[in-house]
């Protein structure tokens, strides 16, 4: 079970992370 929560961690911060660095992306380029 400690695995299950361990790899739903993982995943929702690799989203949230990508999801935070693409806005910062698009933000930049709809500045540039």
């Amino acid at each position: 079970m400690t695995n299950l929560y361990l790899i739903l961690l993982i995943v929702v911060v690799v989203v949230v992370v990508d999801d935070v660095d693409d806005d910062d992306d698009d933000d930049e380029a709809q500045h540039n």
